[in-house]
């Protein structure tokens, strides 16, 4: 899944791609999955951070288990 831009022209679309939407995988056991998007997560704070701001909405809260 990708996040940009279609624009209209003759005979189709011209599509403009900003960034990939999904960082995660779904192979793999349950416990490597689940590490693998815990690991992710700071990698993606930024982008999280700009695409809320981007919609004016707050930053979700996620509440990792301890």
């Amino acid at each position: 899944m990708f996040v940009g831009s279609a624009t209209p022209v003759p005979g189709g679309a011209h599509v403009t791609v900003d960034r990939a939407l999904a960082d995660s995988s779904l192979a793999g056991g349950r416990l490597r999955r689940l590490r693998t998007l815990l690991a992710n997560g700071r990698a993606l704070a930024p982008r999280l951070a700009h695409e809320a701001a981007r919609r004016a909405q707050p930053v979700p809260l996620v509440r990792r288990p301890r």
